[in-house]
């Protein structure tokens, strides 16, 4: 990103954010999936591979 030239400047405070705020969602998401599979009530029918909420993993996508 620093030595992208389509890349203005203006943009790379702004997209420094968002990768922030995905990169904090992310770790709340892996949190709540980790309470989710703690908690004795949500295990009951689940495999410990399973997303409760069905969504794909995308952290290497974005670097993480």
């Amino acid at each position: 990103m620093e030595t992208n030239p389509d890349i203005s400047c203006e943009l790379k405070p702004l997209l420094a954010i968002c990768r922030e705020t995905i990169v904090r969602i992310g770790k709340t998401e892996s949190a709540l999936i980790r309470s989710l599979r703690r908690d004795p009530a949500s295990c009951s029918c689940r495999t410990p591979d399973d997303d409760p909420c069905g969504r794909a993993d995308h952290r290497s996508d974005l670097g993480a």
